[in-house]
């Protein structure tokens, strides 16, 4: 597995390559998003089927694709969490997200830990149709 870590540095965009071969590996790129300077992280399966995950300290998303089914998904806190809107920095870009899409660190952590182990999509949060 492939973890891509996109970091914006002014206007340009330099991605580090890494092998994710254990949860640690997960977890260390996982580390490396600050909500500045780094803010996305794709974390490649080579099976056609893509976590990205985005933010910084507090404040995460998560998204799966599967380029073989043409679906993706968007993890969803569970049960009736909070209503509005919240600012969040991915992908270089601060975007408005629904808040039950903000994610803390450690329900992040769950989602990678599942999909590094064997690429499925933890039941720990919901997963929308995105």
């Amino acid at each position: 597995m492939q973890a891509y870590i996109e970091r914006f540095e002014g206007t340009s965009v330099l991605t580090d390559n890494r092998e994710i071969a254990t949860a640690d590996d997960a977890a260390a790129a996982l580390d490396q998003l600050d909500g500045r300077e780094v803010t996305s992280i794709t974390y490649e399966r080579g099976e056609g089927a893509n976590l990205m995950v985005s933010g910084g300290p507090g404040a995460y998303l998560a998204s799966l694709w599967d380029d073989e089914a043409g679906e993706g998904w968007v993890a969803e806190e569970k049960g009736p969490g909070e209503t509005g809107e919240v600012e969040v920095v991915s992908a270089g870009q601060s975007v408005l997200v629904p808040a039950n899409q903000v994610l803390s660190r450690g329900r992040v952590a769950e989602i990678v830990t599942a999909y590094v182990a064997d690429g499925s999509r933890t039941a720990a949060v919901d997963w929308a149709a995105n």
